[in-house]
């Protein structure tokens, strides 16, 4: 009997001990299901806050993206001035993984107190990328060189902003921009003045105002309301607004001084004013061999300059002369008749192009690049330079005759194109040896990213058809025409600098031209023709939750 109660006893114990352990086993299951759960949880909120991230780099991507395009195509979407407001962007969904997402950005401009705190603080920052120590002597090659006038107002330093947001999850980015902007390689050939005719100079206005202008307006302190840019011949100049005023915002020098020189060798009419100095090297003032005498208007019988400075009086010495400079100034100022250097050349040579074979005559170049679509019309061809044998980037071309016009395949010059493009001109097998259609062959950058030399007499067209040229023309023996072609606009300019043994300019709308060319300063200031510039990152900051709404 009591073996029998022994039994039932240890019987109990051993179902307590499976209830206990059953009970045991379910807490535990259900707290590793828990932890379980927790733990994909956490890693879908982990995986959400990396795509999260991940669309708000893409936003920032995006957004150095846009600036750049913006940039290229001339509009001022992030132009910003001192009280800009804050541009807000909506990143395309296009260029995010999840569509479920919405990524926004906002660009404003940095302060110089930010900028201050970026040098501080950041370890990505340098002065190299720095515009305002962009100059310093101390920092070794390769330094950019200082943004000038106009490109610091239009490549201003950026805070880019960035939110991502998926439901009630966002992550932001705040990142500082630095513009990294390409410095325009010196044409050294070139005189500094915007425009050179060894003999006649000839400008008109056609169908519209015409300005000609280094858009900076900016002035040497060389001399009385003297401007930084100036338009010259060595032989004769005519300015007349035969169909719109013509507005010369240059200095207009005759550097004619040989015996005998033609009557009437400065004319312009009562459409045309010049704001900058009008300047012979006559000598004498009183002189009625090459210079007006002193009066509110040359005398039509005695005087074989026949024009007038600016006579308009204000206070607003950017816009007139104050009424000082009311007729051509004898002056040493323009010197002799500007000498011209001797046109360089390239040698043929072999070049590659994204893996193709070919030299750097400029129609096989450009039938290699585009994969032999250069003769299709309905063809745009983004420029990229080649590679010569050696492995280096490669940037001069030779070409019987330029011709780009609608027979062939268009053509642009991004404005990163890193080296300028230099086209060498035989011009053996055609009546022009330049003929470009401004409409279909385009320079997105700096006038001095494409450089064209010829040293023949034939002929060299530009003809704007409503479009912009940007770019440098030295063609020393040869007649040089910029007209408005078979269309025009008032919003069409010619952007650059010109040598040319005979100019003549008959078109509507604006000339910007580089005051000198030489110098590599790219100090045009164009409004239309902006370098396309990169930004590097100076400053990189993640933040929970939203910045853009």
């Amino acid at each position: 009997m009591r073996l029998k109660g022994t039994s039932r006893k240890t019987e109990g114990y051993a179902l307590v001990s499976i209830i206990v352990i059953g009970l045991f086993a379910i807490m535990l299951l259900l707290a590793m299901g828990s932890m379980l759960v927790s733990i994909a949880q956490s890693e879908a909120v982990s995986k959400h806050k990396a795509g999260l991230l991940n669309a708000a780099e893409t936003g920032l991507e995006y957004v150095l993206y846009d600036i750049k395009r913006a940039n290229s195509a001339n509009e001022p979407t992030y132009d910003f001035g001192d009280d800009s407001p804050p541009v807000t962007v909506n990143v395309p969904t296009s260029w995010l993984d999840d569509d479920q997402m919405t990524v926004k950005a906002r660009v404003w401009k940095v302060g110089n107190e930010d900028l201050q705190k970026v040098e501080a603080f950041s370890l990505l920052w340098s002065p190299q990328l720095d515009p305002s120590q962009g100059d310093t002597s101390s920092f070794s090659e390769p330094v950019r060189s200082k943004l000038g006038l106009a490109e610091s107002e239009f490549f201003h330093t950026k805070v880019v902003e960035v939110t991502a947001s998926r439901g009630v999850f966002s992550k932001s980015i705040r990142a500082i921009a630095l513009p990294e902007s390409s410095t325009p390689n010196p044409a050294s050939n070139f005189p500094s003045v915007g425009i050179l005719a060894i003999s006649d100079l000839k400008v008109a206005s056609d169908g519209g105002p015409l300005s000609i202008s280094d858009p900076s307006n900016s002035f040497t302190g060389e001399g009385p309301y003297r401007y930084a840019l100036s338009i010259q011949s060595n032989k004769q100049i005519s300015l007349s607004g035969t169909s719109g005023t013509l507005d010369v915002k240059a200095n207009v020098i005759a550097s004619n001084n040989s015996a005998g020189a033609p009557s009437d060798f400065v004319t312009s009419d009562g459409n045309a004013t010049i704001h900058g100095r009008l300047e012979t090297n006559g000598g004498d003032p009183a002189s009625e061999n090459f210079v007006a005498q002193n009066g509110t208007q040359p005398n039509d019988a005695a005087d074989n300059v026949l024009a007038d400075a600016d006579k308009v009086q204000s206070a607003n010495l950017a816009i007139d002369r104050g009424g000082e400079n009311t007729v051509p100034i004898a002056t040493d100022a323009g010197g002799s008749p500007i000498g011209v250097d001797s046109v360089p050349s390239t040698p043929v040579q072999d070049l590659s192009i994204n893996g193709s074979k070919t030299n750097n005559d400029l129609s096989n170049f450009l039938n290699a690049l585009s994969n032999g679509n250069f003769g299709d019309p309905g063809t745009t061809i983004i420029f990229e330079n080649g590679i010569d044998s050696s492995e280096n980037v490669s940037s001069s071309y030779s070409v019987d005759s330029l011709v780009l016009n609608d027979t062939v395949a268009s053509v642009q010059i991004p404005g990163d194109i890193g080296q300028p493009v230099k086209i060498f001109v035989q011009g053996n097998n055609s009546e022009s040896a330049v003929d470009i259609d401004a409409s279909r062959f385009k320079n997105l950058g700096s006038p001095e990213n494409l450089q064209i030399y010829y040293s023949g007499s034939k002929e060299v067209n530009i003809r704007l058809n409503g479009g912009n040229f940007s770019g440098l023309i030295y063609a020393p023996n040869a007649k040089v025409s910029i007209r408005n072609g078979s269309s025009n606009s008032e919003d069409q300019s010619f952007d650059g600098a010109i040598v040319g043994n005979e100019v003549n300019i008959s078109m509507r709308g604006k000339m910007n031209l580089v005051p000198d060319p030489s110098s590599g300063s790219g100090s045009s200031g164009s409004t239309r023709a902006r370098t396309s510039t990169r930004y590097n990152l100076a400053s990189y900051q993640e933040v929970n939750g939203k910045l853009v709404e």
